[in-house]
């Protein structure tokens, strides 16, 4: 399935390419997340399976900056910290921003570095009026180290978390 920026997306096709690119994950990058690689490594490949089935839109990794360049600074003075999404899914240099994804891996048991990835998705998919940067979803995937059947999406819109 691949997606095209000549249509909206929505959050159901996202979520399938989400579901088909975790797979392409596990089945080709399994063998390195079961040896403890770091986090890093794992947004990095999500990234790429995601831009092989997302066109139009650009996957960036740790992207800083809204087209105003003050996306860092907004993210710091809403939460207190530093709040670089994992992996975002935009059109550079517009307010087209379609997914944000915090990644942690199961074994890292680290309850605020968690709890801050949770704040960050709730402000990033918050709309604009209401203080936030609108994104149309957020993500945050916790992946574990090799039970697949243990694999957790939560899912954020309107800066609420999704049951």
């Amino acid at each position: 399935m691949n997606i095209n920026v000549a249509k909206k997306i929505s959050n159901d096709e996202i979520k399938t390419i989400i579901c088909i690119c975790v797979l392409q994950l596990q089945k080709n990058e399994g063998k390195i997340i079961a040896d403890n690689i770091n986090e890093c490594t794992i947004t990095h490949k999500l990234a790429e399976y995601l831009q092989l089935h997302i066109t139009g839109y650009i996957v960036d990794v740790g992207y800083n900056r809204v087209h105003d360049t003050n996306m860092q600074k907004q993210v710091y003075a809403q939460l207190g910290r530093h709040g670089i999404p994992d992996i975002i899914i935009h059109q550079r240099g517009t307010d087209n921003n379609i997914l944000a994804i915090e990644i942690k891996k199961q074994k890292n048991k680290d309850k605020q570095g968690r709890k801050n990835d949770f704040e960050k998705l709730e402000f990033l998919t918050k709309n604009k009026q209401a203080g936030g940067l609108g994104y149309q979803l957020g993500l945050f995937l916790d992946i574990p180290q090799k039970d697949w059947t243990k694999l957790k999406y939560i899912y954020y819109i309107d800066g609420k978390k999704q049951n």
